[in-house]
């Protein structure tokens, strides 16, 4: 007896601890579309690489202009020989600094490059950034469209539910035959079935979500009143390409290569090197100054492999920027078509559909209470809301993910501004 007490007690804390988190997930504040993406770009890793790598591309730019360090060059002549020179006698101490002087173009050649590999590395930084934001926009859309869902399947539920009473009452008058009340007690239990589904899908969809903060709790909500808001069309949706990451990125790798270019023929030309010193005669102790001047004489290598490389990746480079435009844009032409017929289905779904469907259902109950329709009639009524739902959440799910493929192609993320500000 007291075994049983205890395990009551037990399922009772767990019941209460159950509707505490569900009380506490219903009263917290509901995560925005553009708190999910801050909280995203707060804890991705991608990102913070990125701007490491930018920062390490700064660096090169500073290393890449720095002058050569002059030698220090130590000579001794004239000892450990044969007669008056088998000893220090009669050496000579030479000690002189020398410079490298480098031809015009090199240093601005190499300062050059790193400022192209410093706007490549902040681009694919920007670029980083975009695609967390893509991945977290579409996130929290799946979880909106999982929560809509969760609702549509509680509604079909309640409905299938009611259903299955109206059908059992006029069964038991002899009104409709039992397979009747069979039909809608199968189609009762498959309503059950598709709500348990939703809420899994709910839970996996919170989850995902939250593994993009860092998380895998699921003990929040989402405010899924921005599935349902329907944007308006673009205006000119060709013009918001123009600043798209991907394009900007070949750009930088075109002129990344033509420096290159540059610099290379600029190393072909052969660098200066002047030194300036001192001898000292130990006989006598006499002192005498040096000046050098050596110039290498450019027979066996004139760089012309890495100067033939570097315009063969120059022309390489330009080709894939065209290759990116096209891409782009085909890539753009796809996305503007989802977004235009997603937009299109939603709103005739929204206005016409839904409320004829929904008048249709509410006639269809009103006709099977008096008995005037069909059990059939009924159920089929009821489907054709539920699909219409369905769809029209599925639609809306699709609308934003296309645009949020827009805006990661464009490089506008309107939600990527708010995630930079927290």
């Amino acid at each position: 007896m007291f075994r049983w007490m205890l395990v009551a007690l037990f399922c009772a804390a767990s019941w209460c601890a159950a509707f505490a988190r569900a009380d506490d997930v219903q009263g917290a504040k509901p995560v925005s579309l553009d708190e999910a993406v801050a909280r995203a770009l707060a804890a991705s890793v991608a990102v913070k690489a990125r701007d490491e790598r930018v920062g390490g591309a700064e660096a090169g730019i500073r290393q890449s202009g720095a002058l050569p360090n002059p030698e220090v060059d130590v000579e001794l002549e004239n000892f450990a020989g044969s007669g008056p020179f088998e000893n220090l006698n009669d050496s000579e101490l030479t000690l002189g600094v020398s410079q490298r002087i480098e031809r015009s173009g090199k240093r601005d050649g190499r300062v050059a490059v790193a400022e192209a590999e410093r706007d490549i590395a902040a681009i694919e930084r920007d670029r980083s950034r975009l695609d967390v934001a893509v991945e977290a926009r579409r996130a929290f859309f799946d979880v909106c469209a999982a929560e809509a869902l969760l609702k549509v399947r509680k509604a079909g539920l309640d409905s299938a539910r009611q259903i299955e009473g109206m059908a059992a009452r006029r069964v038991r008058s002899a009104r409709d035959p039992v397979t009747v009340k069979l039909r809608a007690e199968i189609q009762a239990a498959e309503a059950r079935g598709a709500y348990d589904r939703a809420v899994l899908a709910l839970d996996t969809a919170k989850k995902k979500l939250a593994s993009l903060w860092g998380d895998l709790g699921t003990s929040f909500r989402v405010d899924d009143a921005a599935l349902f808001a329907v944007p308006d069309a673009d205006p000119d949706p060709e013009a918001r390409f123009a600043a798209s990451p991907d394009l900007k990125i070949s750009e930088a790798e075109v002129r990344r290569a033509a420096s290159k270019a540059a610099l290379e023929s600029a190393n072909a030309r052969s660098d200066v090197s002047v030194g300036l010193g001192v001898r000292r005669f130990e006989n006598g102790g006499d002192l005498a100054g040096v000046l050098s001047l050596s110039v290498p004489l450019a027979i066996f290598d004139g760089n012309e492999g890495n100067i033939e490389r570097a315009a063969a990746e120059r022309r390489a480079a330009e080709l894939e920027a065209i290759e990116a435009r096209r891409v782009v844009e085909r890539n753009a032409v796809a996305l503007q078509h989802e977004v235009t017929a997603a937009r299109a289905e939603a709103l005739a779904i929204r206005k016409e559909l839904l409320p004829r469907a929904d008048e249709a259902l509410r006639a269809a109950r009103r006709g099977y209470d008096a008995g005037a329709f069909s059990y059939l009639e009924l159920s089929e009524s009821q489907r054709t809301l539920n699909e219409l739902r369905t769809r029209e959440v599925e639609v809306l799910r699709e609308l934003h993910a296309a645009l949020a493929g827009l805006d990661r192609l464009s490089g506008r993320d309107p939600s990527i501004d708010t995630g930079q500000k927290q």
